[in-house]
C-alpha cells in the first residue's frame, strides 16, 4: 500500500511535469543536472571517468545514468526508474520502522509520511543523486538491522556494499559509519542480558560492514588519478568555503560577498606560490587551511554558522518545486506563505523531538539514541551549505519519519483514551 501510494503520488507529479516542461529540458532542469547529464554521456561513450561531472560530485550517479540509458536515452525513462526507486524506499522505511519499534500502525504511518513527502516527491523526478543515494543507505540500513538482530555473518557483506555504493553517489555518506557503530552499540546495548546473545561477535561483523564500506571508498579515491583531482568529490570542498566565508563575514562584520573575494584572493596567490598555477589543488588546500584556521582561533563563531545553517536548511520548505512544476511556483509560494512558517518549516523539527522524547519516558533509549544520531548526522551535514534546502537533510527522514510516526499515533492514543474514558464517566453517570 505505501509503495503504490509513493509511486501514484510521484508519477500524478511527473505527468504535470511532462505538461509543464519540454522533454529534452529534463536534462537540463538544474545547473547541476546537466553536469551530471554530461559526466553520464562521456561515461556510456567513452568510458571516462575523469570528467568534470565525476570530479565534482562523485563516481555513482553518472554511472547509474550511464546504465538507464543503455535501455532508453530518454530522460523521461530514467526518471521512471528514479519513481520506482523512490517509492521503494517509501517501503524500506515501513519495514525499518517495523524492524526498530515492532508496531504496525507506527510503521505504516512512517512509510506513507516518506511517501507524502513533497522534498522526496520532487527529488524523484529532477535527475539528481539524492533519490538514488536514499535508496541504497535506507537499503544498507534494512540489512544492516536484519544482520544485528538474527546475528547473521551474511547480512553485513551487502550492507557494506550498499553504504560503499552510497557514499560513490554522494559524499555526504563519508562518514555515515559513525551513526553505524553507534547503532550496532545501542542495539547490542538493548538486547536482553543473556551470553548466547554474543554482543562482542555482532559488534565485531558490524565492523566488517564498515570496512567492506571504507575498502570501496578507499579504492575509487586511491586510483590513478589526475593530481588536481579531489580525494572524492570537489563538492565536499564547495561547503567547506561557504562556511568560512560566512564565519569571516560574521567576525569582521563584512557581507559574505566580500568575505568570499578575499578567500578567492587567497586562492589566486595561493596557485602561484605553490601549486604552480594549479586552480583546484590551491582552492582546495586553502579551504582546508582556513577552516583548520577558523577550527582553533574562533571555534565559537565557526560553530554558530554551522548550526544556524543547519537549522534554516533542515526546517526549509524548498524542495526543488520550481525545477519540477515551474508554472505553479508562484502558488505553491503563496500556500506556504498562508499556512505560515510554524506549520510549514519546523513541523518536522517538533514531532522529531516529541518522538523523540517519548522514547526516552518510555525507557526506549538504545532506539533513541539510534534515531536522534542519523537525524542530527543529516541535520549537521547540510549546515555546511548555503541555501541548498532540504536536499541534504533528506536521507534524515530515516529518522524523522519513524520519530514523527511514533509521536503522532502515541498523541493520537492519548487522545482517544481520554475521550474515551469520558464517553464511560457519562454512560456511567
Amino acid at each position: 500500500m505505501v509503495f503504490l501510494a509513493a509511486i501514484a503520488l510521484r508519477l500524478l507529479v511527473f505527468g504535470f511535469q511532462l505538461q509543464q516542461r519540454e522533454t529534452a529540458s529534463l536534462n537540463s532542469a538544474t545547473p547541476d543536472v546537466s553536469v551530471y547529464h554530461e559526466a553520464a554521456v562521456e561515461i556510456r561513450e567513452q568510458l571516462n571517468y575523469d570528467s568534470r561531472g565525476v570530479m565534482i560530485f562523485g563516481p555513482g550517479y553518472p554511472t547509474f545514468l550511464a546504465f538507464v540509458s543503455i535501455f532508453s536515452s530518454s530522460p523521461v525513462f530514467a526518471i521512471l526508474v528514479q519513481i520506482i526507486l523512490s517509492s521503494i524506499s517509501c517501503a524500506l522505511i515501513l519495514i525499518l520502522a517495523w524492524q526498530l519499534i515492532g508496531e504496525r500502525r507506527i510503521a505504516l504511518l512512517a512509510g506513507l509520511l516518506g511517501a507524502t513527502s513533497m522534498c522526496a516527491i520532487c527529488l524523484a523526478n529532477v535527475l539528481l543523486s539524492d533519490s538514488l543515494f536514499f535508496t541504497l543507505i535506507i537499503a544498507g540500513m534494512v540489512v544492516y538491522i536484519q544482520g544485528l538482530q538474527k546475528d547473521r555473518l551474511w547480512y553485513f557483506l551487502p550492507a557494506g556494499i550498499l553504504f560503499g555504493a552510497a557514499v560513490l553517489t554522494r559524499s555526504i555518506g563519508l562518514f555515515f559509519f559513525v551513526s553505524l557503530l553507534i547503532t550496532s552499540a545501542s542495539l547490542i546495548w538493548s538486547l536482553p542480558k543473556d551470553p548466547q546473545q554474543r554482543p562482542l561477535r555482532r559488534m565485531s561483523r558490524s565492523l566488517l560492514t564498515v570496512a567492506i564500506m571504507l575498502l570501496i571508498v578507499l579504492g575509487w579515491t586511491t586510483r590513478d588519478r589526475e593530481r588536481g583531482d579531489p580525494p572524492l568529490a570537489l563538492s565536499s570542498y564547495i561547503g567547506i568555503t561557504k562556511i568560512v566565508a560566512q564565519t569571516e563575514a560574521r567576525i569582521n562584520e563584512i557581507a559574505y560577498d566580500t568575505a568570499m573575494v578575499r578567500f578567492t584572493e587567497g586562492i589566486v596567490a595561493l596557485k602561484e606560490q605553490k601549486f604552480d598555477g594549479n586552480h583546484g589543488l590551491a582552492w582546495m588546500a586553502h579551504a582546508e587551511s582556513e577552516f583548520a584556521r577558523l577550527l582553533l582561533c574562533c571555534p565559537g563563531s565557526l560553530a554558530t554558522t554551522v548550526l544556524n545553517n543547519a537549522i534554516d536548511n533542515s526546517c526549509s520548505e524548498y524542495s526543488l518545486f520550481p525545477a519540477v512544476l515551474p508554472q505553479w511556483e508562484s502558488r505553491y509560494r503563496k500556500q506556504v506563505g498562508n499556512i505560515g512558517r510554524v506549520g510549514t518549516q519546523y513541523r518536522v523539527a517538533v514531532f522529531s523531538l516529541a518522538g523523540f522524547l517519548m522514547l526516552l519516558f518510555k525507557r526506549k533509549y538504545g532506539l533513541a539514541i539510534i534515531l536522534v544520531t542519523i537525524y542530527l548526522y543529516f541535520a549537521i551535514l547540510s549546515g555546511f551549505t548555503l541555501h541548498q534546502g532540504n536536499r541534504i537533510f533528506y536521507p534524515g527522514q530515516i529518522a524523522w519519519a519513524i520519530l514523527c510516526s511514533y509521536a503522532l499515533i502515541n498523541i493520537a492514543d492519548a487522545v482517544l483514551n481520554v475521550l474515551r474514558r469520558r464517553r464511560e464517566k457519562n454512560l456511567t453517570a
